[in-house]
């Protein structure tokens, strides 16, 4: 999914999806701008796209977290991966 401009991601949203964000979740619920399996690589956003991601309740339930982690990083831009 090409972005013309930077935004921001929310993974896990389910039925929760957020305006001004991109809602991102694995099933196809009403407001999800994104359905995808974060199992599945790579995730469909071009490298340096979100200046911010939105992890909610997400991370548990996946069977390889850093590789999916080693993905969000992915779509960050340099510049603003860093931990607060």
């Amino acid at each position: 999914m090409p972005q013309d401009h930077l935004s921001k991601l929310d993974v896990g949203c389910g039925s929760d999806a957020r305006e001004s964000y991109v809602n991102f979740d694995l099933h196809a619920l009403p407001g999800i701008d994104v359905a995808h399996d974060l199992t599945v690589f790579p995730c469909p956003f071009d490298d340096d796209s979100f200046v911010e991601i939105l992890v909610r309740s997400v991370p548990e339930r996946l069977p390889s977290k850093v590789r999916t982690m080693d993905e969000l990083w992915r779509i960050c831009p340099v510049g603003e991966r860093s931990l607060p």
